[in-house]
């Protein structure tokens, strides 16, 4: 099979799919990731192919272009800014579908990130299979609330239907206007009505959920045609050599805490990493701390018990720290879990308040601590709840169970039974 796996975002963003694509690789498959030009070393470094789309996703939010996060933990507020991007990201918006619709010619299969409707149509129009693949929840169930409003609550079924309802309407709201755009320079039919991702649903066509069914249960009403696979998870990186700055931090005593906040841009780094090295100090404790995509020109001294690090594979330190503390990306909560580590979320937005929650309600970590609200008590006080022996022991536990999975095998499987069931029509 040709196969073109479609996702844009941060470096969490495109990870799960990398994985999978390199899985689908492994298998025999030809695969091409389709994703933002900043992103092209890191992919081709491990021997994916690669189509770049006109867009620097790191540029824009490292120039302030995507806006702050400040108070996006309210759902309703958080895609209100989401619909109203600076003129400069909608018209990116508008130009990359043509990139990604010609990166996407001659492929027998698109799977696609669900924030990138048009590969949906474009599989419709040209007769190719397409996968939805979602690294969330995404499907309706009366079972829990939609990802963007889960906080734990009990709502009861008809409530949670209602979420689930609001949360398809608003996010396709995102990508609507820019896929319409572009179909209509086209000038080829679609239906814009409902959501891609509803037109895909009831097309029977494949849905990946790459997260574990330990986070979130999948509903049986759903069908064969849903897969909740696992996380996509890249395998170790067995040529990793750490710094010796990092290789000796890591010898000069007891195990560190992670700290990072992935690509979550921190407004003031330097009063970020003042208020970690007075939570640290509370708790007695080091930490091993990554600001990614965050920057600070502060010439500030900075305690024995912080070691800031450039990018390092989570699934090589996270073994070697005792609990980790982040924003709360599901990716970084499945390296975290399957690594078998206690965790405190510091969600900023969108999704990252339910991985918090969850997190929680499972035992194996603190109650999340929204961003904003983020203080060297509140965190000092999560990293000690975190610390107790009896979650450190239920995150061990589970942490053998997310490592048994293997989200990648399960989805390849699901990618080629479904090209199996559609082969004798081509």
């Amino acid at each position: 099979m040709e196969i073109a796996l479609v996702a844009l975002g941060s470096r969490g963003d495109i990870q799960p799919y990398l994985a999978l694509g390199l899985g689908l690789q492994a298998a025999g498959h030809s695969v091409r990731l389709v994703s933002a030009r900043n992103e092209a070393a890191f992919v081709e470094a491990h021997g994916l192919g690669f189509r770049a789309l006109d867009v620097d996703v790191r540029q824009l939010l490292d120039q302030g272009a995507v806006g702050d996060t400040r108070g996006s933990n309210n759902p309703i507020r958080f895609f209100w800014r989401t619909l109203r991007p600076p003129a400069e990201v909608r018209r990116l918006q508008v130009a990359v579908q043509e990139g990604i619709a010609a990166a996407c010619a001659g492929a027998d299969v698109l799977v696609y990130h669900p924030g990138m409707g048009l590969p949906f149509f474009l599989a419709q129009a040209a007769g190719q299979l397409s996968v939805l693949a979602s690294p969330f929840p995404l499907l309706p169930t009366a079972a829990y609330p939609a990802i963007l409003f889960y906080r734990g609550q009990k709502l009861g079924a008809l409530a949670n239907r209602l979420t689930h309802y609001l949360f398809d309407r608003m996010f396709w709201a995102f990508s609507k206007a820019m896929v319409r755009a572009y179909w209509r320079q086209q000038a080829a039919p679609a239906r814009f009505g409902t959501s891609a991702v509803q037109q895909h649903w009831q097309s029977g066509q494949p849905v990946l959920l790459g997260y574990s069914a330990r986070l979130f249960a999948p509903d049986p009403a759903w069908g064969p045609h849903a897969h909740t696979t696992g996380a996509w998870a890249l395998p170790p990186d067995q040529d990793f050599r750490p710094s010796p700055a990092l290789a000796a931090f890591l010898e000069a005593g007891e195990p560190p805490l992670y700290i990072g906040f992935g690509s979550m841009k921190q407004e003031d780094a330097a009063s970020l990493l003042a208020l970690l090295a007075e939570a640290l100090r509370r708790s007695g404790q080091r930490a091993v701390v990554g600001l990614g995509w965050s920057r600070t020109d502060a010439d500030q001294p900075l305690p024995s018990s912080m070691l800031l690090v450039e990018s390092v594979p989570h699934t090589w330190l996270f073994p070697r720290t005792k609990a980790v503390v982040h924003h709360g990306g599901a990716g970084t909560v499945h390296a975290g879990l399957a690594a078998g580590r206690p965790t405190v979320v510091v969600p900023h937005q969108a999704d990252q308040p339910a991985w918090g929650q969850r997190v929680f309600e499972l035992g194996v970590g603190s109650r999340p601590i929204p961003r904003e609200k983020l203080t060297a008590e509140n965190l000092a006080a999560a990293i000690a709840y975190a610390l107790q022996p009896a979650v450190v022991e239920r995150a061990r536990a589970l942490g053998q169970l997310l490592a048994a999975e293997n989200g990648v095998e399960r989805a390849v499987a699901a990618i080629e039974q479904a090209w199996r069931l559609r082969e004798p029509a081509h």
